[in-house]
Parts: structure tokens; C-alpha cells; sequence
């Protein structure tokens, strides 16, 4: 009696499932029990039709032809505010169509990211809408551009994804990304997503059950926009558009639950797969995130954006979900696409409509703030005696990420994503110029006659401190996370640690010697000596580690060690000839600092060609030049303004690249920390001060000071680290 009992419930439960799994039959436009087809339609070769809808100035009559991707539960009378002046000026014709499922298009039972770009191209070629024509994608109309910027790149004549879909299993993201930004999410919004791709059969079951929230952008919920979006949505639900009630008539599940299961399934390709479909640069691909938007977290798209360097990425501050109902936005969005220079210059002492968002204005705000951040701080140190680096470097850490870097303040207004290019720029061209400074204050005469103590002394700062340096960026990369440990490549990273550790600052260090009234005592031109001879040896060791940590090692130490010889036997007496011939009796006018200079650039892009750095070919420029009164013209042009204005800059760029949070939230054992600080701290000056006592039979109290001084840190150890960082090694 049990069995029969059983096997009964058992096939009723089976029934039941069945037909809570399996979606009703999509109510095809056109069929006998169908809505009716109110639109123009074109079939597609596999038999299905799609509906259009086109607007601006004649097909026949356009110069650039637009596919416009609707986005999540829309459709082609999406009502866009593209301004008539701009449509007519630019002769734009637009298509816009039902992807497939939604409105009057038929929906595809084998809807996929590739099934997308295909659409796309018949529909093109259906309506004759030409060999090449741009597409711009809507929110979930994101995917489609990426399929076509995928499998049709040669149809295209530009692309642009507007606050772009993104599926949080995409393989090229990290997992922390990934993480965080699903987990920014509302909870039914996450479950939703990986019901999606990890149980598409069970989808539509979770989309009409009714015993947990499922998607809350259907439940009406206006949480998930921002400020302004919920400004737009109320303007926009004053005029609301046509053809509203035609987006789910074959059935929500052949419109809106296939998209989410198609945009966050499981991907043909990786975006990080592209290639750049414009080389010659005939067109462009853009990317226009707002960074209030609620439903796409930014973070990951500016993050594809960092990794196809030719995508242009525009993140708009105050922007949300729906900034492309905004007028001013959209005929920006379809200016950059259209190839053409965005100007938004209207009014105001800036002429623009709002300055804070103008890159002159941030700029001169980045600039101002630097340097008065930079000023407050020398002023509250020196009484303390405390070396002005240590102040730069403090206002650089204050203004980065470490403390106020992530505020909504500093994110706005401060530093918006894409305007520290310029500052970087300005950082490596101020940098460029004081290693050249760095260049000219070394004489090597000295080291030439250099005795066996400042010998010594130099090469035991170095020959311990670099496996010290070593043993350091292991033990603390140990204590972070193991797959941080197991994911970063350390063949090069050691060597830069150690390098920095074992670094003399030579400029800082004669300053201080000065201030001190060292600089002529014995101890002082020890120091000295060996700080000369240890920085040269230093920038040997970085040359060949910045070329054989790239490609093309062997050309670039090649290259490089052909032009450290050219400089010496060639362009160095070249360069005292020209000035001899053209400057009498060493009276070095404008005119002949001009030329100098223009030379430091020219060697720094020699080598920097060569695969080396742009600042070495900059420092051995200023080695071989004369001394004298040539240093004190050039210097009395060019020294205040490369250290008042540029250097800041730098020290600013790397605050922004130091994360204190960062690092604690790698669960870094903070007692490590400190151990690896203080012997990365101690290394130089023990070393020192062992050869020192027990070599060079100093003093202990002298040794230990010559440890101590030539323990002197400043840019040239920074410049190691970042430059490392560049070349992503870590």
C-alpha cells in the first residue's frame, strides 16, 4: 500500500516540477493567438523577423548610420533626446530595433552573447544600411556590442556602451572585484544573477515563484537608483513612451528572462579577448559609466577600460543608471562616437556649462591643492627639523587612497578617474628633469680617486642590504593572502626591493651634510664619496633589471649599453665642442640652457626606446656634461620649478598609488609588518657600520653615524619601486 503511495507522490511532485520548470509557449506576433504586428519587420535567415524603427534624417541621405541596442525590459521606442540640430547638422539616420524576444521580434529559442552580433549584421544588411555602421548599446544592450566588437569588428565604424551589463563571472576579472561588486548589490538582485548562470534551467521557475524576492528592478524598487535617476524617471513618466505595453507580449520569459540568462551565462569569449577593431584609429570604442549608477558598479568597467587602453572611458561624476536621458550627456555620447571633439563649452569664466567637471579646472584645483597640502606641511616640519621629502611624501600618502582618496569629495572633484593621466605626465617629465639635475651635481672626480674606505663603504651598503631586501618582499608577500602569493610574479619584484633598500640618496644626503656642516669633514666626504659611488652602482643594477624584466632583454641591454658608451666617447666631447664654438668664455645665455635641455629629452627618449628608462638617459646626460658656470645656468632656470612645482606632483602620484587600507584588509599580520619595516630600516646602516669598525677601523660612534647618513632615502628608491610597479612587476 506504501509503495503505490509513494510512487504516486513521487510522479505528482515530478508533474509538479515539470511544469513549474518549464516556461509557457511564447505567443508569437503575427500567429493565430498572437498579438498583432503594428511594425515594419525583416526576416532573418534562420526565419525569425525583427522589428525596426528608424528616425533622423533619410537612410539614403545620412552620413553616419546608427544601431541603437535597447536595454533590460525596453524596446525600439525607446525615447532618446537626441537634439534635432545635431541629427541634422551630422546627418544622422537611426535604427532601432526589438532584440529578439521583446516587442513584435520573434524570440530565439538559442538567444547567446554570439546570436546578438549576428542580429545585428543582418538587420544592417537587410535595411541596406551600409558596409559600416556604428551600434550604441543600452545597460543590458551593453552585451550585444561586446559580441559585435567580437565576432564583427569589420562591420563596425565605432562602438559605445552606455552604463554597459556586466557579468560578474567573467574569467579576466579578480575575484575580490568581482566579489565586492556583485556583493553591492541587492541580495535578490545577487541570487538572481547566479540562479542565471549557475542553473539556467531553474530560471524561470525563481523569476515567478513567489516564496523569495527574485529581481527587484520588477518588484519597483527604487532603491536601486540614484538621486538624479529618480529626478529623470519623474520626468520622464510625464511623457511616458510608446509601445510600453508591447515589450513582454510573447511572454516575460522569451524577452526578459532569456536576456539575463544569455547576458549571464556562460560567455563564448573573455572581454579582455578583444582585439582593438580600429588600429588605424578610424573609429573608436567608448565607455560611459556613471559613478552613482546603483545597478552597474562602476569599478568594473573602469577596470576593462584600465586593461584595453583603447576603449575611451568616460565616468561621469553625478551620472546614475539613466544619464543618457540626459540631453547635454547624450549629445556628448554621440559626438565622441561620431569621432567627433566633444564641447560642451558654453558660459562661465571657464566657458563651460559646469566647470568642476572641465579638465582645466580640475587640473588647476590638482595643482593648487598639491601644492598648498605640500607647503603647510614643510612650514609645520621645519621646525622640527625634519627634511622636506618627508613632507612631500606625507601629502602625497594624505591625499591618496590611505586617507581621504576614496571620499565622494576627493573622487568628484579631486581626482576623477582619467584625470590623473595628465598629472602623471607633468610627474614623469618633472622627473626626467631632476634626475638630469641629479646628473649634473656628480663629479665623477672623486670617484675616480675614491679610497678604499668610501670603496668599502659603498659596496657593503649594497651587497647586504639587496638580499636583505630579498628575504623582506618574501616574508611580507608570505603573510598576505595565498592567492595574492601565488598570482603575483616575483622573478624581478625582490630585486627592486632590494635595490631601494640599498639606495643613497645623493642630492638629499649633500643637502644634509650642509645643513649639518659636514660636508668638509672626513666623515662627510666619506659619506659623500660612497653615496656617489653607490648611486651609480644602484642605477647600473636598475638598468639591468628594468631591461631584462621586459621583452627584448637582450636588445635593450644592448641598446642601452651602447648609448651609456656613445655618451661618454661621442656626445660628451660633441657637446663641449658646440660650446665652445657658440658660447665665449662660458657666458651661457637663454639660448644655450634652451638647448641643453631639449637634449635631456632627447636622451631620455633614446633610452627609454631602448627599453631602459626615460630618466636614466636623462641622468647620464647630466654626468657628462661640464660643470661649472654651464651647472649654474641651468640650474638657475630650471631648479625651482622642477622642485617646487613638478616633484609635489610625483609625490602626489605615488600617495595615490599607496593604499594603507589596502594593505590591512590583506589580513597582514601587523606585527610582520613593523619587522619588515624596521630591518628594511637597519640594513644599510649595520652593514655600514660593520665594514666600518671592523674593516676600515673606525670609530664606533663615527661608523655608526656613517651608517645613519648613508641610510639617506629619498626619490631615487621611490622612482625604483614605482617604475617596478610600471612594469608590473610585484
Amino acid at each position: 500500500m506504501i509503495a503505490p503511495i509513494a510512487v504516486a507522490l513521487a510522479v505528482g511532485l515530478l508533474g509538479w516540477a515539470y511544469q513549474a520548470l518549464k516556461p509557457p509557449p511564447p505567443k508569437i506576433c503575427g500567429s493565430p493567438n498572437g498579438p498583432p504586428i503594428s511594425s515594419p519587420r525583416v526576416k532573418l535567415s534562420d526565419g525569425r523577423h525583427l522589428a525596426y524603427r528608424e528616425s533622423g534624417v533619410p537612410r539614403e541621405e545620412a552620413k553616419h548610420k546608427i544601431i541603437v541596442i535597447h536595454g533590460f525590459g525596453s524596446s525600439k521606442d525607446i525615447n532618446l533626446p537626441a537634439p534635432q540640430e545635431l541629427i541634422e547638422e551630422h546627418r544622422i539616420y537611426f535604427v532601432y530595433f526589438d532584440r529578439a524576444g521583446y516587442g513584435e521580434s520573434d524570440p530565439h529559442p538559442e538567444r547567446s552573447v554570439k546570436s546578438e552580433a549576428f542580429d545585428i549584421q543582418e538587420l544592417a544588411d537587410k535595411l541596406n544600411v551600409g558596409s559600416n555602421f556604428y551600434v550604441l548599446g543600452i545597460s543590458m544592450g551593453g552585451y550585444p556590442i561586446w559580441s559585435c566588437l567580437k565576432y564583427i569588428p569589420h562591420r563596425l565604424s565605432g562602438a559605445a556602451l552606455v552604463v554597459p551589463f556586466v557579468n560578474y563571472w567573467w574569467p579576466c576579472l579578480p575575484s575580490n572585484l568581482a566579489r565586492e561588486s556583485l556583493g553591492q548589490l541587492a541580495p535578490s538582485d545577487q541570487w538572481t544573477f547566479r540562479v542565471a548562470h549557475y542553473a539556467p534551467w531553474l530560471f524561470y521557475w525563481w523569476m515567478t515563484q513567489k516564496w523569495f524576492p527574485s529581481l527587484s528592478i520588477l518588484s519597483g524598487s527604487t532603491a536601486i537608483f540614484s538621486v538624479k535617476d529618480l529626478e529623470i524617471i519623474k520626468k520622464l513618466s510625464e511623457a511616458p513612451s510608446v509601445g510600453q505595453d508591447k515589450i513582454t507580449q510573447q511572454g516575460a520569459h522569451e524577452s526578459l528572462h532569456r536576456d539575463i540568462m544569455a547576458g549571464y551565462g556562460k560567455w563564448e569569449f573573455d572581454p579582455l579577448d578583444v582585439a582593438n577593431p580600429f588600429p588605424d584609429n578610424s573609429g573608436s570604442v567608448h565607455i560611459w559609466q556613471g559613478y552613482e549608477d546603483k545597478i552597474i558598479p562602476y569599478k568594473i568597467n573602469r577596470y576593462l577600460s584600465e586593461k584595453l587602453p583603447w576603449i575611451h572611458y568616460h565616468e561621469v561624476a553625478d551620472g546614475g543608471h539613466m544619464l543618457l536621458f540626459e540631453s547635454n550627456q547624450y549629445e556628448a555620447i554621440l559626438k565622441a562616437l561620431l569621432h567627433e571633439k566633444v564641447v560642451t563649452h558654453l558660459t562661465g569664466i571657464w566657458k563651460a556649462e559646469n566647470a568642476s567637471t572641465s579638465s582645466l579646472p580640475i587640473f588647476i584645483t590638482q595643482l593648487f591643492v598639491i601644492l598648498s597640502v605640500n607647503r603647510l606641511l614643510t612650514l609645520a616640519f621645519r621646525p622640527l627639523h625634519i627634511p622636506r621629502i618627508a613632507a612631500e611624501i606625507l601629502g602625497g600618502i594624505l591625499l591618496g587612497p590611505s586617507v581621504i582618496g576614496y571620499t565622494d569629495f576627493a573622487v568628484k572633484h579631486l581626482h576623477p578617474f582619467g584625470t590623473l593621466v595628465t598629472l602623471e605626465n607633468l610627474a614623469n617629465l618633472g622627473l626626467v628633469y631632476f634626475m638630469f639635475m641629479v646628473g649634473l651635481e656628480v663629479d665623477l672626480k672623486p670617484v675616480l680617486r675614491a679610497g678604499r674606505k668610501a670603496v668599502t663603504t659603498a659596496a657593503a651598503g649594497i651587497i647586504l642590504p639587496v638580499p636583505i631586501g630579498f628575504a623582506l618582499y618574501h616574508l611580507l608577500l608570505s603573510n598576505f593572502s595565498p592567492a595574492l602569493s601565488k598570482d603575483r610574479p616575483s622573478e624581478f619584484g625582490p630585486l627592486f626591493w632590494g635595490l631601494a633598500i640599498a639606495t643613497t640618496n645623493f642630492p638629499d644626503l649633500a643637502g644634509l651634510l650642509a645643513d649639518l656642516k659636514l660636508l668638509h669633514t672626513d666623515i662627510g666626504r666619506t659619506a659623500l664619496t660612497s653615496s656617489v659611488i653607490s648611486d651609480i652602482l644602484c642605477w647600473i643594477l636598475f638598468v639591468l633589471i628594468m631591461a631584462t624584466s621586459g621583452r627584448g632583454r637582450l636588445f635593450t641591454v644592448t641598446t642601452t649599453s651602447a648609448f651609456v658608451i656613445f655618451a661618454f666617447f661621442m656626445l660628451r666631447p660633441s657637446v663641449k665642442y658646440l660650446l665652445r664654438r657658440f658660447a665665449k668664455e662660458e657666458n651661457y645665455s637663454q639660448r644655450h640652457v634652451i638647448f641643453i635641455l631639449t637634449g635631456v629629452v632627447v636622451c631620455g627618449y633614446i633610452t627609454d626606446a631602448c627599453g631602459s628608462h626615460s630618466i636614466f638617459g636623462a641622468f647620464m646626460f647630466g654626468v657628462i656634461l661640464p660643470k661649472g658656470e654651464l651647472k649654474r645656468a641651468v640650474l638657475e632656470m630650471i631648479e625651482d620649478f622642477v622642485s617646487e612645482l613638478l616633484i609635489p606632483l610625483f609625490f602626489y602620484c605615488i600617495g595615490m598609488r599607496t593604499d594603507a587600507h589596502w594593505i590591512f584588509r590583506r589580513g597582514v599580520d601587523i606585527g610582520i609588518l613593523l619587522v619588515v619595516i624596521a630591518v628594511a630600516f637597519s640594513a644599510k646602516v649595520v652593514s655600514t657600520f660593520l665594514v666600518a669598525y671592523f674593516l676600515n677601523k673606525m670609530p664606533p660612534k663615527d661608523g655608526l653615524a656613517l651608517g645613519l647618513l648613508l641610510n639617506t632615502k629619498g626619490l631615487l628608491a621611490l622612482i625604483m619601486i614605482s617604475s617596478g610597479r610600471d612594469i608590473l612587476v610585484r
